[in-house]
């Protein structure tokens, strides 16, 4: 049986949320460069918690079964949390 509208728009959230993490640890880890020195660990803090969300939210989306299209996205906005990360990681 196919997915009523409601059940649909539940399972496109995470999807969503993953992407939203990513857009902004990546922009974030852009921002490291350039921002405030002082404000770097504040920076760094985001980029982790934005990854751990992601995170959580590619875990929720993998229960909800994708379509291969779409767990391709995915994968790219976990490959971005991946890089945001490992900037926020380096010393």
């Amino acid at each position: 049986a196919g997915l009523t509208a409601a059940e649909a728009r539940a399972a496109a959230v995470p999807a969503e949320l993953l992407a939203a993490c990513a857009l902004h640890a990546s922009a974030l880890a852009g921002y490291l460069p350039l921002g405030n020195p002082h404000l770097v660990s504040d920076v760094k803090v985001g980029i982790h918690l934005l990854a751990g969300a992601g995170r959580a939210a590619w875990q929720t989306l993998l229960v909800n079964r994708p379509a291969e299209g779409l767990l391709r996205i995915a994968e790219a906005h976990l490959a971005a949390l991946a890089t945001a990360e490992a900037t926020a990681l380096a010393p």
